[in-house]
């Protein structure tokens, strides 16, 4: 009787380990580092570093910034380079690694220049604002004539007054039938028309030349490893595509590798 308890006690401790294992949920699986989602990387040249930040954040990426500023104010910075490149594709939660300096910082108060002593030689003030616009404009293709330089006066050599000549009566001329002078032709504006640079990301190199000629750009290529876009195809533009650009411009386009 005792062997026949204990038997009856083994085979109800063993049923209940079975029900309790198949009420117990499976712990889910850690998600894999492929399984997180991609995304693209945004554009962020230019943008201040809050500015920047902040699209990072929108995309769900981390922002490394690269560089300091007078005073510890990054934010006011500009970036100048990225890196990945915009239009790769990354995971969520990837860090994309910035580069500013302190030369291009936005809205930063101009400092009050030394008073130099009386035998120091003043350098000429520089209009920073303007130097920025030349470069922008010079790097969008536009092109500035340098200005006309003074004609050298030429000696005018002397010379004897000649002896004076017999009067002569003319003879009267005939009426002349009067001319109208035609109408001056138009002035071509300095300023060339803007037109904005078309999409042809993920094109192949001969459709974006194809397309951007079309729309009045002169094409420039640059090759740039990309792990996302396939060999020989657009991966973005400079200036990028919806920007507005003067007709004729060079457009910078860079091709993966």
């Amino acid at each position: 009787m005792l062997v026949l308890a204990f038997l009856v006690s083994l085979v109800g401790a063993g049923a209940i380990h079975v029900v309790l294992s198949a009420v117990q949920p499976k712990a889910a699986p850690a998600a894999s580092e492929e399984a997180r989602a991609r995304v693209v990387v945004p554009d962020l040249v230019g943008l201040t570093v809050a500015g920047a930040r902040r699209r990072a954040d929108g995309d769900h990426l981390l922002l490394h910034v690269v560089g300091t500023a007078p005073g510890g104010r990054t934010d006011a910075l500009r970036v100048r380079t990225q890196r990945p490149l915009a239009g790769s594709l990354v995971r969520v939660d990837d860090a994309v690694e910035v580069e500013v300096g302190p030369d291009e910082v936005a809205g930063a108060p101009a400092a009050t220049p030394a008073t130099a002593p009386p035998s120091a030689t003043v350098q000429p003030e520089v209009d920073l604002a303007a130097a920025e616009e030349r470069r922008r404009a010079i790097a969008a293709g536009v092109r500035f004539e340098p200005p006309p330089s003074a004609p050298t006066p030429t000696p005018t050599p002397s010379v004897a007054p000649p002896a004076p000549a017999p009067v002569v009566k003319p003879a009267p001329a005939p009426a002349r039938t009067p001319v109208v002078a035609a109408p001056p032709a138009p002035v071509e504006p300095a300023a060339r028309a803007l037109v904005e640079v078309p999409y042809v990301g993920r094109t192949t190199e001969e459709d974006a030349q194809r397309r951007l000629e079309a729309a009045g750009f002169k094409v420039r290529t640059s090759t740039v490893f990309s792990p996302s876009v396939p060999t020989g195809r657009v991966i973005l533009t400079r200036p990028a595509a919806g920007e507005q650009a003067a007709r004729g411009a060079s457009i910078l386009v860079f091709i993966a590798e």
